[in-house]
């Protein structure tokens, strides 16, 4: 399934939301919880967040993990 404009498959909305840090919206997905300090990734190098799915469940059994997905920002 893709989801481009193309195809008559429902969209598939992405993992995470939107949250508004001084003024701006940036689209984060944060799961895990701990007394440590949380760890956030950057997808870069074309990612995007989805693709850090993996390291982000692994971290989040030790402490809060956050993806920042610079790519749905606005």
């Amino acid at each position: 399934m893709t989801n481009n404009s193309t195809s008559s498959a429902p969209l598939t909305p992405p993992l995470g939301g939107f949250q508004e840090i001084d003024g701006r919206r940036v689209f984060i997905h944060r799961s895990g919880t701990g007394d440590g300090p949380a760890v956030v990734i950057l997808p870069g190098a074309s990612a995007v967040g989805l693709d850090y799915f993996g390291v982000q469940q692994a971290v989040s059994q030790f402490t809060t993990a956050v993806v920042y997905d610079l790519s749905l920002c606005v």
